[in-house]
Parts: C-alpha cells; sequence; structure tokens
C-alpha cells in the first residue's frame, strides 16, 4: 500500500562528514508498513527525492535514512534547512529492491550511502530466529568516513553468524572488521565458492560500481543471475 505520509523531523545529526541521519516520526497516518529495501519519495519546493529507508519494519511509527549532502543539489538543500520538530511530506513505500524472505545466507555490498537500505535489511534479519549466515561489506574511502561501527559490533554479539568487513580504500586500519584496499580483494578473501553458490546477493551504490562489482562476482563465482538483487543510486 502506498500512503501519503505528513512527518515531524525527530532527529537530524551529521554522522559523518557530509552524511546526515534524519529521524522522521510520523503524524498522518500514525505508522506504515514496509519491506526492507523501500524508499521514500520526499516532497521538496520542486518536486520529490527518493530516499531509502535505513530503520527497520518493526520501527512502525518512525522512517530513518541517510543523505549525502555532497552534491548540494534542491534535495540536499531543503534537507539542510530542516529543524527538528519541523514537518515534512512524503509518499512510500516504493521499490522493488527489497529482501527476500527465504533461509539463504544473505551476502550484502554497499558502498557509501548505499549503506541505507541494507541497514533496514540487517536489522529486520536480525530479529528472526534462526538468523541465517548473513555477511556485509561496505566500501568507503577513509575512516572518517565510517559509522554505525557500533550497531554492527552489537548484532555481531547477538550473532556470530553476521560479520561485518569495512573496506577502506584510501587509509590503512590495523584494527578488527577493516580490510585495506578495494571491496573485490576483500570478497574473494572471506567468501568461498560454496557459500557464493548457495547465496543471494544485494547490492546497492553508484551504477558503475554495481555493475562492476556483479561483472567481478560472476568471473569468481558460479553465482545465477536470479540470486543478484540490486538499487543503484543516480
Amino acid at each position: 500500500m502506498l500512503y501519503q505520509c505528513a512527518a515531524t523531523v525527530k532527529a537530524k545529526e551529521e554522522v559523518a562528514p557530509f552524511i546526515y541521519r534524519f529521524v522522521f516520526t510520523l503524524k498522518d497516518p500514525p505508522l506504515i508498513s514496509f519491506t526492507p529495501g523501500q524508499y521514500i519519495l520526499l516532497q521538496i519546493p520542486d518536486g520529490f527525492r527518493q530516499y531509502s529507508i535505513s530503520s527497520a519494519p518493526s520501527e512502525s511509527t518512525r522512517i530513518e535514512t541517510m543523505v549525502d549532502v555532497t552534491p548540494m543539489g534542491p534535495g540536499s538543500r531543503y534537507l539542510l534547512q530542516l529543524k527538528e520538530g519541523g514537518v515534512v511530506n512524503f509518499r512510500a513505500p516504493i521499490g522493488v529492491f527489497t529482501l527476500k524472505e527465504n533461509h539463504r545466507p544473505k551476502i550484502l555490498l554497499a558502498t557509501g550511502t548505499g549503506i541505507a537500505p541494507l541497514k533496514s535489511m540487517i536489522l529486520h534479519i536480525a530479529q528472526q530466529q534462526p538468523v541465517p549466515d548473513l555477511y556485509l561489506f561496505w566500501g568507503l574511502r577513509r575512516k572518517k568516513d565510517v559509522y554505525f561501527t557500533s550497531l554492527w559490533s552489537e548484532i555481531n554479539a547477538k550473532h556470530p553468524n553476521f560479520s561485518y568487513h569495512i573496506c577502506l580504500s584510501r587509509e590503512r586500519m590495523d584494527e578488527p572488521h577493516y580490510f585495506n584496499g578495494h571491496m573485490q580483494e576483500c570478497i574473494t578473501s572471506s567468501i568461498t565458492p560454496e557459500v557464493a553458490a548457495q547465496a543471494d546477493w544485494y547490492l546497492c551504490g553508484r551504477p558503475i560500481v554495481v555493475e562492476s562489482l556483479v561483472t567481478f562476482i560472476q568471473q569468481q563465482y558460479t553465482v545465477p543471475k536470479d540470486r543478484f538483487f540490486h538499487e543503484k543510486y543516480t
């Protein structure tokens, strides 16, 4: 069901340079249902902008989203001027990049704020019993670009079959869960051919990155085409 929503800005915080976390508390309707991976169409003065939902479906009275304001387009400028307590309007939920409910291993690949819909998926999966094997690979440039580390650590402590790898392309970090280099190298050092063939693969990031990752995975492993699920940010 598609809702026309009015919501209050509950939280606005810069979690990394130019990366903002927004939380919208629903007013009308007071709650909505959605599938992990879907997005909202936020109404701004000149139209609508698409932002993935990063919160879990169980949090039905609020919507969280992550925004990279670097482009400083109309959407970024609108969001930056918002104050806590202000009112926003959006349509939701929208999108077919959704989590498939099955017990296959899940391998999630994100770059930048492509982490948003995958976070929603991880939170939802972590509430299941049993939790399937779950692997997160997140590509960023430097340590200062990283956020959500306490969340990943908390989920990993509760569910050891959730593993996360933060791949830094432009800085070296000698700490657990960090990988120095590109995501492709981290994937091949962490995922066996057996797991790769059994798993569902979810990818979210810039189109050129998603396309190159799919090509790389198909070259390295035997993965059926229907096991790839993509979201490409434009």
